[in-house]
């Protein structure tokens, strides 16, 4: 690691980092716990990959710091979800530090108006996996570990720093001020209450796609097996569907995942939560829903058909799913192709 880092610092283009960083991570989350002799090792090893990670990606980047952060964090997601709480520690605690840097960079902004940095960094601070990575540090603040918990709330805070910066540089130029005061209300009762309190906050500054990422999330956590996720992952739900309205691209994506993962959510109370999303979808919006239900199965298999009766056991949804199904029946006849393939009615 030490050699990578000095590496960078000459501009040594490493290409493709991915699987670098995948055997360093496996190699160090995964030794057993730090209670042993070697310590003293351990600390040495961890200091070092957090510098290398600090190197690649805020001091000499190959590419914008937005691309080189997403290469780490995509590959530091799935530790989030470790069945080993060591490694799952290891890996939050990476994601506090480098979230921290984050923070830094975007205060160091040297070109600031009422507030605001240069224009260069919040364009090269895109950072796909954001709403991914937020619903992953909600998720474990519910875990047994104190030290994962506490590093999950630090690291919301630095990208929630992060995040109202980018909302202020992204407010028209006649709100710039209205924004800064609105962030420095935020600011000073930044200090998150609950998981309902962290949802609403983020949400209301991320994007329409960040917060169906959240979304997302929350689904995988109501399919996990922890009875602690399931009750996170439905308040975050509960709090996304009182907040945001989808995109027709938002309700495919969520249905999609949805219809992926039918087989998978059998207890009861994911199953209401499930007929719950899909009610808040189609009363928002039938067309998209009807829309999604249609690509997921042209020809309308069995995990499909199960979604369907989901959607049409609400009495007030039928009505309206009932009149899109009426309108492409009549813009394209039951034997005739389209974009979406045969319709699957009956």
């Amino acid at each position: 690691m030490a050699a990578i880092t000095a590496l960078s610092a000459v501009e040594v283009v490493l290409e493709d980092k991915i699987p670098l960083f995948t055997v360093c991570f496996q190699s160090i989350f995964l030794l057993p716990s730090e209670q042993n002799p070697d310590i003293v090792l351990y600390t040495r090893t961890l200091r070092a990959l957090d510098q290398m990670l600090h190197t690649l990606v805020f001091v000499h980047p190959t590419a914008s710091i937005g691309e080189e952060l997403q290469s780490v964090v995509q590959v530091l997601l799935p530790f989030t979800s470790s069945q080993s709480t060591a490694a799952q520690q290891r890996a939050v605690e990476r994601i506090r530090k480098l979230s921290h840097s984050l923070a830094l960079f975007c205060q160091a902004g040297p070109h600031r108006s009422l507030g605001r940095i240069s224009l260069a960094r919040y364009e090269e601070l895109h950072l796909p996996v954001l709403g991914q990575l937020v619903g992953r540090l909600v998720l474990c603040c519910t875990s047994q570990e104190d030290r994962t918990r506490r590093s999950a709330l630090s690291a919301l805070h630095h990208l929630y720093a992060f995040i109202l910066g980018r909302a202020r540089w992204e407010a028209p130029q006649e709100e710039e001020q209205e924004k800064l005061n609105e962030w420095e209300d935020d600011d000073e009762i930044s200090l998150f209450t609950s998981t309902t309190d962290i949802v609403l906050r983020f949400a209301k500054h991320f994007h329409s796609s960040e917060n169906t990422d959240l979304i997302l999330v929350a689904l995988q956590g109501v399919r996990d097996c922890s009875n602690s996720h399931t009750q996170v992952a439905a308040t975050m739900m509960a709090a996304l569907m009182d907040s945001f309205k989808p995109t027709p691209d938002d309700v495919q994506r969520i249905v999609t995942a949805i219809h992926r993962w039918r087989k998978l959510i059998t207890e009861k109370r994911p199953n209401r939560i499930i007929w719950g999303v899909l009610h808040w979808l189609a009363a928002s919006d039938p067309h998209a829903v009807t829309l999604s239900l249609l690509r997921c199965s042209p020809t309308c298999d069995n995990d499909t058909w199960e979604l369907w009766k989901m959607v049409l056991s609400s009495v007030d949804v039928v009505p309206k799913m009932v009149q899109e199904i009426l309108q492409l029946l009549e813009m394209a006849p039951l034997n005739q192709e389209t974009k979406i393939g045969s319709l699957p009615l009956a």
